[in-house]
């Protein structure tokens, strides 16, 4: 895999040279720029666009620093990657192991697979669009919650590049680098590369040796070439490396910032994704086929837990996947703009697990193999009638088919097979209204839902199964513009019915699996403003409440009865409010206060497994001259440590980042 990635980087570079190794352009000098462009725009449909902020050092451009910034989008760090962490949207999260997303994620062409592989590092991601509600009709892989897409810069009539150097506390340094050619009739390319690595946040007394400490590679590159007037063909690629310390796990009664423990372990994962797309443009539309596929590498997670009694566990685990979209797009000067489309998916999954008490004997031993084949065909129309009225209609028909092997070494030998198809058809239909030129309004009716599978790391194969996820969702928004359209507004409701609600947690030390809730309920509503008073100041506001209630559920191993208690891993609300301002002579601050509301991480309501309200401060100053750019950063000034995670059944948690200062300076042409 490592051989992969280089290899990658190293052809994308060549061909670059090849295709505009050419005299290189005159340097332009970039003097002070007042950007009016706002970073974030909402509206009434539950549709978010941000741009990634050039100004943002290269090492908080990840997953978990961007998701704040997107009302009602929450990201529980597993401090491992993407292994483990939850990303949740209106009541509906992944689990950590084992259920598909509720919110899936691409770039561009590139369809990630399981969340657990989704990538921390947003290399080359220029902006990214959040669309909330079910996405069957819309998108091929749809998302029952929602979708999250990252985009790579688009070229524009010169070519530009940066490259950016940052240092830190806690031993961090950084590289970064993109470059975007000019587009031309017949191509255009985008390349970006970045590097980080810092020591750990948490400190081994025993060993006097840090428990976290990271390096991460990211490279990403998009090619589009336009050999004749209505064809396009787009060549994507995408490398990640992750040499990590342990998982960052503490115990909740001792500090954040140490542990106690004979035994250090890693973490290294591997991703490798590449697309190809092509679009032939015709007089009544366009026809896109897309084929993407992503293999990550999971080799190994290792980490000692002192619980007691102390437990070392030795999990792999790998995924590779193969996606097919064909789409017909009507054309978009139709009056009735329509879309038809087929979605083919594989998806093998194989993993591993050795846990043991050291020194007196092993606890588990087993590995899995987990297949799974998609097939969905999916369509939508909208009509714009003469009444003002905008009507969206669509639907999508999906099956998948699972495989499911687990083999047991120990404590006893024992296997277990399973074989089951999971089919729904997920009808989709809203209606929005201009009500005035600054004003709209929108409803959505859906129905949408995820297969269920298996848990891998039960032995009791009467708990492994879990059932489809079922949803049926309402919602309603409206977007308003005043000030003289200086400032925007979008807030919207929704409530959804569940039934089979997926919930996965560590139930015991050595038990993870997935069980459902035959009833529950999501009732929430979400707010997303920006305001630009004047030229060079602007301010945005984000805020989300959401009620998940289990409204009939019994716990699998104890069989006590918790319905009315809340679902784990979504907030009460969460919220976020950002200050930009430029000064005279290239100056620039800003400053935002992220805050989340009481979380718990079981169904119980436990307060030991339950984060208390709290927030967290983030402020910069810079100075741009010409082409140089120089920021200092500092990371939660008011050095929150919440966990991020807190699994239940090892009473361990996954502390916040502490304080910490980055200094970059970039450099562009």
């Amino acid at each position: 895999m490592r051989a992969r990635i280089r290899h990658l980087v190293l052809g994308s570079a060549l061909g670059a040279w090849s295709l505009f190794g050419q005299a290189p352009a005159p340097i332009v000098r970039i003097g002070p720029v007042v950007v009016t462009e706002p970073t974030l725009v909402a509206d009434a449909d539950g549709r978010t666009r941000m741009r990634v902020d050039d100004a943002t050092p290269s090492a908080n451009q990840t997953l978990a620093d961007i998701a704040p910034h997107l009302a009602g989008l929450t990201l529980h760090d597993g401090g491992a990657g993407a292994f483990g962490s939850i990303l949740s949207l209106r009541g509906l999260a992944n689990t950590p192991y084992f259920s598909d997303p509720a919110v899936s994620l691409a770039f561009d062409d590139i369809q990630l697979g399981s969340a657990f592989t989704y990538p921390t590092s947003l290399a080359g991601v220029h902006a990214l669009t959040l669309r909330r509600g079910a996405q069957g009709p819309s998108l091929a892989p749809g998302g029952e919650a929602g979708a999250l897409i990252l985009h790579a810069a688009e070229s524009g009539p010169v070519a530009a590049g940066e490259l950016r150097l940052g240092l830190g506390d806690y031993a961090a340094r950084s590289v970064a680098g993109s470059y975007t050619s000019a587009r031309t009739p017949d191509r255009d390319a985008t390349f970006a590369f970045s590097w980080r690595q810092r020591d750990g946040y948490v400190r081994n007394v025993a060993l006097a040796r840090d428990v976290d400490p990271q390096d991460h590679t990211a490279f990403s590159g998009r090619l589009r070439l336009r050999p004749i007037s209505p064809l396009e063909i787009t060549v994507q690629l995408l490398g990640l490396r992750q040499r990590d310390g342990a998982q960052p796990l503490v115990p909740l009664a001792g500090p954040p910032d140490q542990v106690s423990r004979g035994r250090e372990g890693s973490t290294h994962q591997d991703t490798v994704g590449a697309a190809v797309k092509t679009t032939w443009q015709a007089q009544a539309g366009s026809l896109t086929a897309t084929t993407s596929s992503t293999e990550w590498r999971l080799a190994p997670y290792d980490n000692r837990l002192v619980l007691p009694p102390t437990l070392d566990s030795h999990l792999e685990q790998s995924q590779r996947a193969w996606n097919q979209e064909l789409r017909f797009n009507s054309n978009p000067r139709s009056l009735v703009l329509w879309h038809v489309g087929l979605w083919f998916s594989q998806r093998d999954t194989d993993g591993s697990v050795d846990r043991a008490i050291p020194g007196l004997y092993p606890v588990e031993g087993s590995s899995f193999t987990l297949r799974s084949r998609t097939a969905a065909s999916f369509a939508e129309a909208t009509v714009p009638p003469d009444l003002g009225w905008t009507i969206t209609a669509g639907f999508r028909a999906e099956t998948v088919s699972r495989d499911f092997e687990r083999a047991q070494r120990i404590p006893s030998p024992a296997r277990f097979t399973a074989r089951r198809t999971f089919e729904s058809i997920q009808p989709r239909v809203s209606s929005s209204h201009a009500l005035t030129n600054d004003t709209a309004a929108s409803a959505t009716l859906a129905f949408s839902g995820r297969p269920g599978g298996w848990s891998a790391y039960t032995a009791n194969p009467a708990l492994a199964a879990f059932r489809a996820e079922r949803v049926t969702s309402l919602e309603a928004g409206l977007e308003t513009r005043f000030d003289q359209r200086r400032a925007t507004l979008a807030v919207r409701v929704f409530a959804a019915d569940i039934r089979d609600y997926q919930i996965e947690r560590s139930f015991s030390a050595t038990d993870y699996l997935v069980a459902n809730a035959p009833r529950a309920r999501s009732l929430g509503t979400e707010l997303e403003g920006h305001w630009r008073p004047t030229p060079r100041l602007a301010l945005t506001a984000t805020l989300a409440a959401t009620d998940v209630t289990l409204r009939r559920f019994t716990e699998p191993l104890s069989g006590r009865d918790l319905s009315g208690h809340r679902a784990p891993f979504t907030p009460r609300w969460t919220g976020r409010l950002a200050a930009e301002h430029q000064l005279p002579h290239g100056l620039f601050v800003a400053a935002e206060v992220v805050a989340t509301g009481s979380t718990p991480f079981d169904e119980r309501g436990d307060p030991a497994f339950t984060t208390r309200a709290h927030a967290a401060t983030n402020a910069s100053i810079g100075w741009q001259v010409g082409a140089w750019r120089l920021v200092a950063r500092g990371d939660n000034l008011t050095e929150d440590r919440q966990a991020t995670l807190i699994i239940p059944g090892v009473r361990h948690a996954v502390p916040a980042a502490p304080r910490h200062f980055t200094f970059e300076v970039a450099r562009r042409w």
